[in-house]
């Protein structure tokens, strides 16, 4: 404490007087002592010469600090100093002399300790340590948000007391330390998105590779850890797979041969399995889960209430990991019609390109893995395109439970997880893509083999799938639980589809048949004559002829292609075409109740139909009409 009663007022003139307002570091005791002695130099009539002492030991002050390179960040901890210029940077905050007095930046410590740059996009994030509350806590962000005045106030969210008031000066001291430091502040890559980075390194087993994703996947970043005991989870997984159900190895092989299609350039596909309420099917999926994370929901395992585009942004944060979305039937109960696409998106590895409020685009989202799901009943319908039902292998729950005891294993899993998927990908690693490759070919030469002595033609999309299945259960039944223990070969081959089964045109003939079935009152008259609702058309001759309209409306409900089922419906013979104007033409004209239509003359497979009587109202006719269909 300075004596102020002994000062004289020569004392006013002299350096070291204020060197020692200057040390105090507590700035309410030097303000008080700024203030003491203001009234000092006015008792001795010095008070304009204390003044401008008091402003030309700041201008020296800061001129010292920037010509020798700055001073240095004096904050207790065990963050290392960093140079600072002429920011005054201690355990009471930071702040700056000026000419106009002491400008605070932030009332506690805050320093930059690390530079992130992403391996996805180039884009550079810093992290921040800072001390509120007697406890260093950290946060990663944007460069442009502590670029940028109006977006640091963002930070207060995390407990950073910096607001419309201080925000420039903190922008300042932050942008000073960091150009100040380049070569100390280490740099370290980052990532936003789980899996393969260069084949070689994996996330989050790498410590290298810091994660600097949003906060809405936090609550998943920290669910992907290994708790509890890694014996007690294989012992439980053991007894399942020894248990001989098919539906929870076939989840555990989905799970772990998700970070395989990277390796193997295959594009994402389904595994579901579909049964009746209280089979397990939940809690296999929760048992698949467990291999990588904590299978507790709303953290990794999740239920289908998501819309498509933060189905998109969980994906492309997985990457390569697979997802667990309970009872994926909710969402096609929700897009109904458009649950084909819902399908091809999922499993197109790559999100729709989007604008931001820039009027750029966004970051497109991209991810190759496998997801599986669940369901009541299937989720192949009679109006799923083709392409859709390629991408799904699923099994149909069988009776019993699949479990001896369900609640047993979500306790288990519940307190142990995590533990297999890291000893996966070391498997992996020292396994070396080659053999994998050679392990999946001979599996896939295998299942060709089975096609062609069975006679069969399987869908190409599934056979590939399915190899990379089978060789991700071998290499966990040899290197993770050493059990002998592997899927049944027959039962996987029998879930593949044949090609007649997945063909769009085939599925769509059904379809119709079938629509023309239940609406047979549009079709056949009554004993009257006279038709119950709309006439669409007529069954004659072993053909239905069905009007042009009323066809588009079958199209719609059944999902397929008018001109794509034509075209094939007429090179396999079922249907009836007309010679006009030197072209063949897919529909003909002919009157329906009087009335001239275009219509399409599709043969039928019942050959009842056949002996429908013609109907007076209901003629061909030669005439040439340009409709269009």
């Amino acid at each position: 404490m300075i004596d102020d009663k002994h000062l004289t007022r020569e004392s006013f003139l002299q350096e070291d007087l204020y060197e020692k307002i200057w040390a105090i570091s507590d700035p309410m005791e030097q303000a008080a002592v700024i203030c003491t002695l203001s009234d000092r130099s006015k008792e001795l009539g010095v008070k304009q010469h204390f003044d401008r002492m008091l402003r030309a030991s700041k201008k020296v002050r800061q001129s010292y600090y920037q010509a020798a390179g700055g001073g240095y960040t004096e904050f207790s901890g065990d963050y290392p100093p960093l140079r600072c210029g002429g920011w005054i940077a201690d355990d009471n905050g930071i702040r700056i002399l000026t000419n106009f007095g002491e400008k605070l930046a932030c009332s506690h410590p805050i320093l930059p300790t690390a530079v992130l740059i992403n391996a996805q996009t180039g884009y550079m994030k810093v992290v921040l340590a800072y001390r509120i509350r007697q406890r260093w806590r950290e946060v990663i962000a944007d460069m442009e948000t502590v670029s940028s005045n109006n977006r640091i106030v963002a930070l207060s969210r995390y407990g950073i007391r910096v607001s419309s008031e201080n925000a420039r000066a903190l922008v300042q001291y932050l942008t000073d330390v960091l150009g100040m430091n380049e070569k100390q502040i280490p740099e370290r890559m980052s990532t936003a998105k789980l899996g393969w980075l260069n084949h070689k390194i994996f996330v989050p087993y790498d410590e290298t590779v810091v994660f600097d994703s949003d906060d809405a996947l936090s609550g998943a970043w920290k669910a992907i850890r290994s708790h509890g005991s890694k014996e007690r989870w294989l012992e439980l997984v053991r007894a399942v797979r020894a248990s001989g159900r098919m539906e929870p190895a076939l989840y555990l092989a989905a799970s772990f041969a998700s970070p395989l299609l990277q390796l193997f350039h295959a594009l994402p596909f389904i595994v579901s399995t579909y049964g009746k309420t209280g089979t397990g099917k939940t809690v296999a999926l929760m048992l698949a889960s467990s291999v990588w994370a904590d299978p507790a929901e709303g953290r990794y395992f999740i239920r289908a209430k998501a819309n498509e585009v933060a189905l998109e942004v969980r994906l492309d944060f997985l990457n390569h990991l697979p997802l667990a979305i309970d009872d994926l039937s909710q969402i096609q109960r929700r897009v109904q019609n458009d649950f084909s696409e819902f399908i091809y998106n999922l499993c197109a590895g790559g999100g729709k390109e989007r604008s931001n409020t820039s009027v750029g685009l966004q970051r497109q989202r991209y991810w190759k893995n496998i997801i599986l799901t669940n369901a009541e009943r299937s989720l192949i319908t009679e109006t799923t395109s083709g392409g859709a039902i390629n991408r799904i292998i699923e099994m149909e729950a069988g009776e019993g439970s699949f479990f001896a005891s369900g609640a047993g294993v979500v306790d288990c899993i519940r307190e142990n997880y995590g533990h297999a998927g890291r000893a996966f990908i070391e498997a992996i690693q020292h396994c070396g893509e080659e053999e994998l490759k050679r392990i999946q070919q001979e599996f896939l030469d295998r299942l060709y083999a089975e096609q062609r002595a069975r006679g069969e033609e399987k869908e190409e999309k599934q056979l590939i799938p399915m190899s990379i299945l089978l060789t991700a259960d071998k290499l966990a039944a040899e290197q993770i639980f050493r059990d002998g223990v592997y899927l049944n070969f027959d039962a996987c081959y029998s879930l593949l589809k044949n090609r007649n089964d997945v063909s769009e045109e085939e599925r769509a003939y059904s379809f119709i048949l079938s629509d023309i079935d239940l609406h047979r009152n549009n079709f056949v008259p009554d004993v009257y004559g006279t038709y119950r609702g709309e006439q669409w058309g007529r069954l004659e001759n072993g053909y239905a002829v069905i009007n042009r309209l009323a066809f588009q409306g079958m199209a719609e409900r059944g999902n397929f292609s008018v001109k794509g089922f034509l075209t094939w419906a007429e090179r396999h013979g079922l249907l009836q075409v007309a010679e006009e104007k030197n072209r063949k033409r897919v529909t003909k004209p002919a009157r329906i109740g009087g009335k001239l239509e275009r219509c399409v003359f599709l043969r039928l497979e019942d050959e009842e139909e056949a002996e429908e009587p013609a109907n007076r109202d209901f003629e061909p006719v030669q005439e040439k009409l340009e409709l269009p269909f």
